[in-house]
């Protein structure tokens, strides 16, 4: 089992760290997802084109 404690900084300096690296966190994941949105779009887009290709295989039989 996992337990996680998160624990509030207390001066102002630790806040600014604490919040910094928040930041970095989520940044990191917009980041990933935006790594596979664009992996969909190219996943896609080679979709489109085996599509044409196989019609136009298609035409010529």
């Amino acid at each position: 089992m996992y337990i996680s404690t998160v624990v509030m900084p207390e001066s102002g300096i630790d806040l600014f760290i604490y919040s910094f690296w928040v930041d970095m966190l989520i940044a990191f994941n917009v980041l990933i997802l935006l790594l596979r949105l664009q992996d969909l779009t190219d996943f896609k887009r080679d979709l489109s084109l085996l599509t044409s290709r196989l019609g136009t295989a298609q035409d010529c039989l």
